[in-house]
C-alpha cells in the first residue's frame, strides 16, 4: 500500500494521504492532492460555509489504536484510511456494516436537519417555487421581486442547506420536509 506523507499548510501536523484516497479523488475527478489535513479541511468548509457548530472528537482507530479527529462522536467503532484500505479490512466488513447501519439510524433519528442559520419565510417561498421546478425569471414574477432578488434568495438558500445547485435544494428541501 502506497502512503504519501505530507505536512498540512494550515496547522503544520503531518498526515498521511492514502493510494485509495487518492484513487476515490480521481474518481471523482480531482487531480489535485490535499494540501491540508483532514480536520483543517474540515474546519475550512465549514468556514466557507458559516458553520460553526463542528466540534471534534479524538477517537482511536479499532485496529491500530491510531488517534484521529473527527467530526462527531461515533457509536461505533472506526477505521482510520490506514487500516480501512488494507487488504485484511474487507474481512472486518461486518464492522463497516454496523457503522453504516448506526449512521443510517441516526440519519433516520432526525426528523428535521438543524439549520444553523434558519431559512426566513421569503426564502421558504423561493425554496417551495424551486421544488416546483420554477426558474429565477419565474420566481421573480410569481413573488413579485426583481430578478436579483430572486437570485439572491436562491444564493442564501443554497448557502443557508450546504447545497451546490437548485436540484440538490429541491431534493434536500423534499426529503428533510422544509416545504
Amino acid at each position: 500500500m502506497d502512503f504519501y506523507d505530507m505536512r498540512c499548510v494550515d496547522c503544520s501536523e503531518p498526515f498521511r494521504f492514502s493510494a485509495c484516497e487518492k484513487k476515490f479523488l480521481l474518481e471523482k475527478g480531482v487531480r489535485n492532492t490535499p494540501k491540508r489535513c483532514y480536520y483543517c479541511r474540515v474546519k475550512l468548509r465549514a468556514n466557507k460555509r458559516r458553520i460553526y457548530s463542528f466540534q471534534f472528537s479524538a477517537v482511536e482507530c479499532h485496529q491500530c489504536t491510531a488517534t484521529m479527529q473527527m467530526p462527531f462522536k461515533p457509536i461505533e467503532p472506526v477505521l482510520c484510511t490506514s487500516c480501512l484500505c488494507l487488504p485484511e479490512a474487507t474481512a472486518t466488513s461486518s464492522i463497516l456494516q454496523r457503522i453504516e447501519s448506526s449512521v443510517r439510524a441516526c440519519v433516520e433519528l432526525s426528523d428535521s436537519p438543524v439549520l444553523v442559520d434558519p431559512l426566513t419565510v421569503r426564502e421558504t417561498e423561493v425554496l417551495t417555487l424551486i421544488v416546483q421546478g420554477q426558474t429565477n425569471i419565474e420566481i421573480s414574477k410569481r413573488l413579485f421581486i426583481s430578478l436579483g432578488a430572486a437570485k439572491a434568495h436562491v444564493r442564501s438558500i443554497l448557502s443557508k442547506l450546504n447545497v451546490s445547485d437548485r436540484t440538490q435544494a429541491a431534493v434536500y428541501a423534499v426529503e428533510n420536509r422544509l416545504v
